[in-house]
């Protein structure tokens, strides 16, 4: 690598900064990883690194809610250059410049090498692979939501009048996932108004779903969940994310919409969330959509579950 990569890069986005960081840790992925790599991973690999004050960056808006969720004392910064810094792409998992230790997490060379093995390594042990770690390294997830957002939330509920009491949080979107029919999740809304629930659909595009929905922060979100009956999802970063909420969380897992080829049963092989450290499989449920028969099967299964 040409050092004059890592340089410009220092210069442009770090030489300005307020001194006091040493080891920098760039987010550059997606929530899901970067959900594994702050609540199970960072605090191993910073301790195995020896980092006094690790800086981590931001290059989604939501990354910072998950930060403020795992590391509510750390510092980090935002910048938008997710899908903008051609630089990162030369950079690769790890260089030093300027007398600091930079990680990508994660990048492409990672993402290649999980999706050219799928099935023959789960995404998780990608990560660990990549960072130099072990399963024995694993922290177990310890998310601290703020009191304000715990506040701002019922106030959400209030105006929307959900039943706090009882009410469930259907998640229908994702970027990799096959998309159910819209006529599955309006199914499954009648289903479980008749059963008493109340629900509440967090969603950008969907807006067939009648149902009630107010846009929240990924850490709202979080919020909400932990006083939810439970998470239906499809199969997303959101999926895992809520999983620290400690509500029921039932997911489901279709074929990747990118590789038609695959069964589902492939792609749940190399992105199980069952497979994941300190998984409470009485609260997390994984399901094929593909093993049912009809859609009113699935729901019953889902029903069950909650």
């Amino acid at each position: 690598m040409d050092i004059s990569v890592a340089d410009s890069f220092y210069r442009e986005y770090f030489e300005f900064l307020p001194k006091g960081f040493d080891d920098v840790y760039i987010l550059h992925a997606n929530s899901g990883e970067v959900y594994c790599f702050l609540a199970y991973l960072a605090k191993a690999h910073i301790k195995k690194t020896g980092a006094q004050n690790p800086l981590f960056v931001a290059t989604k808006p939501y990354h910072e809610d998950i930060i403020k969720l795992f590391f509510p004392k750390a510092r980090y910064v935002y910048y938008n250059m997710y899908l903008t810094e051609p630089r990162l792409g030369v950079l690769g998992d790890a260089w030093t410049s300027q007398g600091h230790n930079f990680w990508q997490i994660f990048s492409q060379r990672h993402f290649n090498s999980v999706n050219s093995n799928l099935g023959q390594i789960h995404y998780f042990d990608a990560m660990l692979n990549t960072l130099g770690l072990t399963r024995e390294d694993v922290n177990k997830p310890e998310a601290k939501i703020p009191s304000s957002e715990k506040k701002e939330v019922i106030k959400i509920a209030e105006k929307i009048q959900l039943n706090k009491d009882k009410f469930v949080i259907i998640a229908p979107e994702a970027s990799t996932s096959n998309l159910m029919p819209v006529s599955f999740w309006r199914t499954l809304v009648k289903e479980l108004y008749s059963k008493g629930y109340d629900v509440f659909i967090n969603a950008t595009k969907l807006n067939e779903i009648k149902a009630k929905t107010h846009s929240l922060s990924y850490m709202e979100l979080f919020a909400l969940s932990s006083i939810a009956k439970g998470v239906i999802s499809l199969r997303s970063g959101v999926s895992e994310f809520l999983i620290p909420s400690k509500t029921k969380n039932i997911i489901l897992a279709p074929r990747f919409h990118w590789s038609p080829l695959l069964r589902a049963e492939q792609c749940i092989r190399g992105y199980s969330v069952m497979k994941l450290p300190f998984i409470d499989a009485n609260q997390v449920h994984e399901i094929n959509p593909e093993l049912y028969l009809s859609e009113n099967n699935l729901i019953d299964k889902i029903i069950n579950l909650l």
